[in-house]
């Protein structure tokens, strides 16, 4: 593994993608010469919320090139009285504007989970670990309380036409308890821009306001609960203050 750091000279490593063999990621990101390459991969994981936010569902978290346009599948697979909450179930933050996600029921208890890129995107970044999809789901009055096991398997993504992560199992155990047959709430508040549009996501319907940082009313809308977009297209380049009538406030950079 190891190479002189000569072979490179006056090659633009830091933003050329390097694909290693499927788990021997950390190797080649711990390696003199390889490490300076954007190297995507790594363990993917699959976790539970904070104990006591009231919600049931699970986020899958991968490490990608942020940039660098992927694709991938996977299977989610429930206990009997379990189920996926196709409605709630998203993609996490940008990623809503930037990818499909294609769920499919396979036979009883699992579901066929596609993520697919809108578009292109042509530019390039350092590699991160990030939270991809938030799989929410429901639990039947029939189920006792307890412990219980639920799989994501036969997951592959695909970065540049090359596989850089395949898993055949990850597992990870959820209670349930007296809260978790409770309908599933939405998520907290969310803010993000990309490419002219602003997402907001709230758990209620309200009142967003857009102001410019000397305090100018720019943009005004109502929305319902849940996740809705706006189009900011006309506005120039800068910084802005995001308002909900609930009280929130978030700052967004229009580039």
């Amino acid at each position: 593994m190891s190479i002189s750091d000569a072979v490179f000279y006056g090659t633009p490593v830091a933003s050329c993608t390097l694909h290693v063999p499927a788990g021997t990621e950390t190797l080649y990101k711990a390696a003199p010469v390889w490490q300076d390459f954007l190297i995507p991969g790594g363990a993917p994981s699959l976790s539970v919320p904070p104990a006591g936010d009231g919600q049931n569902y699970l986020i899958l978290s991968l490490g990608i090139p942020s940039d660098d346009p992927f694709n991938g599948t996977f299977l989610v697979i429930f206990p009997p009285g379990m189920s996926l909450d196709v409605i709630n179930t998203a993609l996490v933050g940008s990623l809503t504007n930037q990818y499909d996600l294609i769920i499919t029921p396979q036979s009883a208890g699992t579901w066929l989970v596609e993520i697919r890129p809108k578009s292109i995107l042509r530019t390039r970044s350092a590699t991160s670990y990030q939270e991809i999809v938030r799989l929410a789901y429901t639990v039947d009055e029939s189920v006792t309380y307890g412990s219980y096991e639920i799989k994501v398997s036969d997951l592959e993504i695909v970065v540049g036409g090359q596989t850089v992560i395949r898993e055949d199992e990850i597992a990870v155990a959820v209670t349930v308890g007296p809260t978790a047959n409770a309908p599933v709430a939405e998520v907290a508040t969310e803010v993000w821009y990309y490419a002219g549009r602003l997402s907001v996501r709230t758990p209620a319907r309200e009142q967003i306001a857009v102001y410019s940082l000397n305090g100018a009313l720019v943009f005004h809308a109502e929305k319902e609960a849940g996740l809705t977009t706006f189009n900011l297209n006309g506005l120039l380049a800068g910084v802005y203050i995001v308002r909900g009538s609930s009280g929130w406030t978030r700052k967004i950079m229009l580039l």
